[in-house]
């Protein structure tokens, strides 16, 4: 073999020991680590996408913020939050008896008590009993009723009576004599204190 053919060959062989080690030290680690961000790519690319989504579902909802504020507002008018909010509750029921023709003889709102006595979820429905009793005509009494069942404050009545006025000057005269045992209720964090 001829001394040019042997560095011919004795080359070609360190070409392509030096193609294997820069393919084994080289080109394939670097072709690992492209497929492992390929990989981090797409499931970056997926989580985008999976926020762009609730972004969209979170714009869709706050735009609907107004309308679920105007509904918490109005239950708010009928079950008030962190207070029993009792005097605006007197000078209601004042106000409507007034208007009935109906004279107020008493107007005893109790103290808040959590309702039931044992919850323990946020907000707590606490409950404010309210004795209410007047005197008046018959269709004067009638025009009471529906104002207070038509208030915007949700009141239940418990207990209710309704007969002649028993009073010395009033013996006679046809004037009627009522008895209202109301519940009111407002909400509060269980941990906090009523007003």
């Amino acid at each position: 073999m001829s001394r040019t053919r042997q560095w011919t060959l004795g080359t070609a062989v360190v070409v392509i020991l030096m193609l294997v080690a820069g393919w084994f030290l080289l080109i394939s680690p670097q072709k690992s680590s492209a497929a492992s961000i390929n990989d981090q790519t797409q499931s970056q690319l997926a989580a985008n996408a999976r926020l762009q989504l609730q972004l969209a579902q979170l714009k869709a909802e706050s735009a609907s913020l107004p309308a679920a504020q105007a509904q918490l507002a109005a239950i708010q008018q009928h079950i008030p939050v962190s207070t029993p909010a009792l005097p605006a509750l007197v000078t209601t029921f004042s106000a409507a008896a007034a208007n009935a023709g109906v004279t107020l003889t008493s107007l005893s709102p109790n103290s808040p008590t959590m309702y039931p006595a044992n919850q323990t979820t946020n907000p707590v429905l606490w409950e404010s009993t309210v004795a209410v009793a007047g005197t008046g005509s018959y269709y004067s009494m009638e025009r009471f009723i529906a104002a207070i069942e038509g208030m915007q404050r949700s009141v239940l009545v418990t207990g209710f009576s309704l007969g002649p006025n028993q009073s010395t000057t009033a013996i006679g005269t046809g004037e009627l004599a009522i008895s209202l045992n109301l519940q009111v209720y407002f909400t509060a964090p269980p941990t906090g204190t009523t007003h």
